[in-house]
């Protein structure tokens, strides 16, 4: 299994590609199915699965106030395509030219020139090229020019993609872990840098690690406490996680993502952290004193160690 970024890696002569092309954002069990499709063909035809994405989204580069927030940033995105069977990924950076390509130009000089692909698997809606002129029967009327295979994805399943890929984000908006666990088979993580808070918690007793995330257009889930993980330095750790303004203690509307971390008592500023989010414990509150809170996160805490006892 390979990464490989256009522009700064030399692709390979690949065995027999089976290719599709997507943002794949999310990496729910919609894709999966695909992902499936696309391993079937090249154990068929003893071919390569490359699948082919794009950074930034592009509705970031082409729509910037579009407000459209990642489920997956980029390396989580490529870790979970590729744990999913897929061989190869190949990262195009979606910039001016990039997008300025004609349809023709994006068949011509992108798939067929960078891959020369043994099977090219694509929804009957999916457009490409400069002002999306490009689409599937484009693709057909290549077919006697370039010698490669033409699998359409049935409407069903498309329709099953867009359908998850909203209904995951909905949940995680609503802290329903459990649908986006059902429909991606993890638990929605959080990535970043743990950075110094005002150190409030340790004054009642709940040191937080402050988390500043690594990508701030990721999709940040409701407002609350929760159960979950934290893993530093390959150390996965149990912990409540708070996310939300701290309506009890911060008069601003700025959003903190922060986890008390069971048994532990180490200093870890600047480390690279991630957070997996286990069970929804309780919305975000504001208490009518600093005890009324610390009484409440007793509580919490109590539910947390809870719901994590029998969970590796």
């Amino acid at each position: 299994m390979a990464v490989y970024t256009i522009g700064e890696n030399t692709l390979p002569i690949f065995d027999n590609p089976i290719i599709t092309m997507g943002t794949f954002d999310g990496v729910h069990q919609g894709h999966v199915q695909l992902f499936n499709k696309m391993k079937e063909e090249a154990k068929r035809v003893q071919g390569t699965s490359i699948v082919i994405t794009f950074d930034p989204h592009p509705r970031h580069f082409l729509e910037p106030n579009s407000g459209v927030l990642l489920l997956t940033p980029l390396a989580q995105k490529i870790n979970y395509i590729l744990h999913a069977g897929i061989d190869h990924v190949v990262v195009v950076p979606f910039h001016k030219a990039f997008a300025s390509l004609s349809a023709q130009a994006y068949v011509e000089e992108f798939i067929w020139e960078q891959f020369h692909p043994h099977t090219i698997i694509i929804g009957y809606d999916h457009h490409f090229g400069h002002d999306r002129k490009g689409n599937i029967d484009l693709l057909k009327s290549y077919k006697e020019k370039y010698p490669f295979q033409l699998i359409e994805i049935p409407a069903s399943q498309l329709n099953n993609i867009a359908i998850s890929s909203t209904k995951l984000r909905k949940a995680l908006s609503e802290g329903d872990l459990n649908t986006a666990f059902e429909m991606t088979h993890r638990y929605y993580k959080l990535e970043g840098i743990v950075v110094q808070g005002n150190q409030l918690g340790r004054t009642i007793g709940y040191p937080t690690a402050n988390i500043q995330l690594s990508e701030p257009l990721q999709l940040i889930p409701h407002q609350g406490v929760y159960s979950g993980y934290l893993t530093i330095a390959q150390e996965r750790l149990k912990c409540m996680i708070n996310i939300g303004i701290r309506p009890t203690v911060s008069l601003g509307n700025n959003i903190t993502i922060e986890a008390h971390i069971f048994d532990f008592d180490r200093t870890i500023y600047g480390f690279t952290i991630s957070l997996e989010l286990y069970s929804f414990i309780r919305s975000e509150i504001k208490f009518a004193s600093l005890d009324a809170l610390k009484s409440q996160l007793a509580t919490d805490a109590a539910i947390a160690k809870n719901a994590l006892k029998n969970t590796n």
